[in-house]
């Protein structure tokens, strides 16, 4: 019977999973935002997400359900990605930043 941690690598208090699972995010949220600045709707983008308030949470859970229907024009891990992103207002403050940032 195994403890916590039994068969987790783990830095400081933080598995290496969890650390792969953020890089994963990161990275498919930089490719959102290069799509988003590619398609000229980085800053409606921006402005929504700066402006979303508590929708945002309201739209990962649309996320979450229709993320199967969007495979077609997004990769299953980057709508994924987005949605957790949503969930957290200071990430979704971040995205904002990051797709202003793209614009100039």
């Amino acid at each position: 019977m195994g403890g916590p941690g039994r068969g987790c690598l783990c830095v400081g208090n933080v598995s290496l999973s969890v650390l792969y699972s953020r890089l994963i995010m990161e990275d498919s949220v930089a490719n959102l935002a290069r799509r988003l600045h590619a398609w000229g709707l980085n800053g409606l983008a921006a402005a929504f997400l700066e402006n979303a308030g508590p929708l945002a949470f309201l739209g990962a859970q649309a996320l979450y359900f229709t993320g199967p229907v969007l495979t077609p024009f997004m990769p299953e891990n980057e709508v994924t990605a987005l949605a957790r992103r949503l969930e957290d207002p200071s990430a979704v403050q971040a995205f904002a930043e990051r797709l202003t940032e793209a614009e100039s």
